[in-house]
């Protein structure tokens, strides 16, 4: 689930592009990676990045019908990668 965006400049600067860590680390494009966080096709792509069976709930904002927007916070960007990593070897 999508948070709000944040409103202070500081806290802001703690997100990075969801679409570069998905190219970087998933070798994925933005538009594949961005179903994981809005759960489009639940069979499919499961939203491990608030689905309470994969722990924490992820800090990711952006616009659910522009993936480009997705933004996610520094911190969770190894947990995204790791979720969608583990839900994809076991297909």
């Amino acid at each position: 689930m999508l948070m709000q965006k944040p409103t202070c400049a500081k806290e802001l600067e703690q997100f990075v592009s969801l679409g570069d860590v998905s190219r970087r680390e998933l070798r994925m494009q933005a538009q594949y990676a961005s179903r994981y966080v809005t759960g489009e096709c639940p069979d499919e792509y499961p939203d491990v990045a608030s689905d309470p069976s994969f722990g924490e709930p992820l800090r990711i904002f952006g616009d659910s019908g522009n993936y480009h927007s997705f933004m996610i916070h520094k911190d969770d960007a190894a947990a995204f990668v790791n979720r969608v990593t583990r839900f994809r070897n076991q297909v």
